[in-house]
């Protein structure tokens, strides 16, 4: 599991202590964990969405949950922006053959500050039937947060504020729709780290979508699809992942490589770049603290590393067995709690008659910790 968000300057492999069943290879829950570090980087909790475990690896006050997220489902967190000591916890849960976006509050107030579940704030039921995709991103106001998923081939965006989740969603239509069936409820979602496009993968469909996201009303704009047409190739668009500088894509097939995406010009994206063409089964990209993104396959024992991301074409250097995991993989990397400020200059509260509070939050890649300033 990772033990630092990305304002820091590693990742740690530590295995977790949250016990999976495993049946034919596949396991139980969502591909990845979330992962709560305080300002610092310090681990505070992590969570399958049914067992959560605090620092130091026990059971947090009320763990477990009664509830089992899907299978190969995104999680999420947020902060509480009315309350820094309460953070919440997405995840889908099965109902049948059906899915449901749910969350869970967590008090880190609770046990002595080693963190609790607010007992009647278990797996509440945001969404029905949804699917797998699952993202958080950014308000525009710097403060607040919203958390995307997709509802029967809809973008469904709630607003998470200081009074709480909103009940009512912000809805786009973009690229799927009703009629794509249960097929729109599988795949992944990412956000750019600039926080101004989505790119969404459905497998079953064999479609990519690149979406203009606007973080002050939630609402998307399909910029970009692609549909993958040669019946030779398995699984594709099954893994997602922007570069730092947001101008380069990158996505996984089940078996068939990676793929980046020159992003540079929205209105005329040229044709894809074949980075490897061959892999193992379930590949997975996940963007590490100093911008390399890394590459875990289910079953592998190493990770793999894309060293220049924001190069386009094959000298963004894809490294094969670069970090030992000490042993078969079977989850993705896990989801970060979204650093409490963006990298750079950023502000908080710029409506009329609200204070606004500006940050400054610089990331140095050496040994040298970040350092952060507000006025």
């Amino acid at each position: 599991m990772c033990i630092r968000d990305s304002n820091n300057s590693y990742i740690s492999l530590d295995d977790n202590t949250i016990e999976r069943n495993i049946a034919f290879g596949m396991i139980e829950g969502p591909d990845n964990i979330i992962c709560a570090n305080d300002e610092e980087g310090n681990l505070m909790f992590y969570s399958d969405g049914r067992i959560f475990k605090n620092r130091l690896h026990e059971n947090m006050l009320n763990s477990p949950t009664n509830e089992y997220a899907i299978r190969e489902s995104q999680a999420a967190i947020a902060r509480d922006p009315g309350n820094p000591d309460k953070y919440y916890v997405f995840v889908t849960i099965q109902d049948g053959l059906k899915g449901h976006l749910s969350y869970t509050v967590v008090d880190m107030s609770l046990n002595d500050g080693l963190g609790g579940i607010v007992p009647d704030k278990k797996h509440i039921i945001l969404a029905y039937n949804v699917g797998q995709h699952l993202v958080t991103a950014r308000h525009a106001n710097g403060r607040d947060i919203w958390v995307i998923g997709i509802r029967n081939g809809i973008y469904h965006a709630y607003l998470i504020s200081e009074n709480g989740i909103s009940g009512t969603a912000v809805t786009s239509q973009e690229g799927v729709d009703f009629f794509d069936g249960n097929a729109a409820n599988f795949g992944m979602m990412e956000v750019s780290p600039d926080n101004t496009l989505i790119a969404a993968g459905f497998p079953f469909l064999r479609k990519l979508f690149i979406l203009d996201f606007n973080d002050l009303t939630g609402k998307l704009d399909l910029i970009y699809e692609e549909e993958e047409t040669d019946d030779t190739i398995v699984g594709a668009f099954t893994g997602i992942e922007f570069s730092s500088n947001s101008k380069v894509l990158y996505t996984t097939y089940l078996a068939s490589g990676i793929q980046q995406y020159d992003l540079s010009d929205l209105s005329n994206i040229p044709q894809r770049v074949e980075i490897i063409s061959t892999l193992a089964s379930y590949p997975y990209l996940k963007r590490g603290p100093d911008g390399k993104i890394f590459s875990i396959q289910r079953g592998s024992t190493y990770m793999n590393v894309i060293q220049n991301p924001n190069v386009i074409g094959t000298g963004c250097n894809y490294e094969t067995n670069v970090l030992s995991l000490n042993g078969p993989n079977l989850l993705d990397l896990p989801t970060f709690l979204m650093p409490k400020y963006p990298k750079g200059i950023s502000y908080i509260n710029i409506c009329e008659g609200e204070t606004t509070e500006l940050n400054c939050c610089l990331l140095y890649t050496s040994d040298a910790a970040d350092e952060r300033s507000s006025v």
